[in-house]
């Protein structure tokens, strides 16, 4: 394994122990959640993260460098939506956005399942009610215990969704001209393409190992995402601001680490370039 890749190891173990440090000391505070939406949308946020960091180290040990890149994407998905509900303008505005958010995946799932009950419908179904019946009893049920998910339109409840449906709506423009073709690229280790394919499976006579393959991009690819995950910390401590008083210089500590760790690594250079 090269120096670099290893020191790569290095920090994202690094990371990972100062968000559990960081975890420790929110964990004792309470939360509400109809009026700290967006307070847990980060906390939940950051401890998906956490999770993720731990895994991308154990990846790189076993150099699975796909799999890395599917998380990394994870990544800026949680801190460019996080971003977006950030930017709505009052408390009220930023809670709307947190319940579209959460809503929409209930509602691609109920998109699916009406496509299916309409399928079992016809005269020549595919799927049998019973087939998907349970999904839709859990669904219901789910509206009934979160109703802030729900809108009533033409007398249906539904759950909500953002009206920018894609990830990229949700980008302002200058998330989408820096950050955006960064996430495409980890696209291309979503579905088989040509590029995972000479990775996992090198093409007979080549010499090259799957990290030489990707090594012009992937260097480049956790850097983005060492500082996506600073920045995901450094918006919820800066959301949860007063909630921490007593534990904040603590916080501030160990946030202060995170940043001089990534700094101090081959990602710092990143501070006079892209972000």
């Amino acid at each position: 394994m090269s120096k670099v890749m290893e020191d790569y190891i290095s920090i994202f173990k690094d990371i990972h122990f100062h968000l559990r440090k960081m975890g420790r000391l929110i964990s004792g505070i309470s939360f509400s959640e109809k009026d700290d939406k967006v307070e847990l949308y980060g906390l939940v946020s950051l401890n998906l993260c956490k999770q993720q960091t731990e895994a991308i180290y154990l990846l790189l040990e076993k150099k699975l460098y796909p799999s890395v890149l599917m998380l990394v994407r994870n990544i800026f998905e949680s801190f460019f939506d996080f971003q977006w509900i950030l930017r709505a303008e009052t408390k009220e505005e930023k809670i709307e956005r947190a319940n579209q958010l959460e809503g929409k995946s209930f509602n691609d799932i109920e998109k699916e399942l009406n496509v299916m009950k309409e399928d079992s419908q016809s005269s020549d179904p595919i799927w049998k009610s019973e087939m998907y019946q349970d999904k839709e009893e859990f669904l219901e049920l789910l509206k009934t215990h979160y109703p802030e998910l729900v809108i009533d339109i033409d007398g249906k409840k539904k759950f909500k969704e953002p009206k920018e449906h894609s990830f990229e709506n949700r980008l302002n423009r200058m998330e989408r001209l820096k950050f955006y073709s960064i996430y495409r690229f980890t696209s291309a280790f979503v579905h088989p393409s040509p590029l995972i394919r000479d990775v996992v499976l090198l093409r007979e006579g080549s010499d090259k190992t799957p990290l030489q393959i990707l090594e012009p991009h992937l260097y480049e690819i956790l850097d983005y995402c060492l500082f996506l995950i600073y920045g995901i910390a450094n918006n919820l401590i800066k959301v949860l601001d007063s909630r921490i008083d007593s534990k904040k210089e603590d916080i501030n500590k160990i946030l202060t680490g995170i940043f001089m760790r990534i700094k101090n690594s081959n990602a710092g250079l990143l501070i006079n370039g892209a972000i």
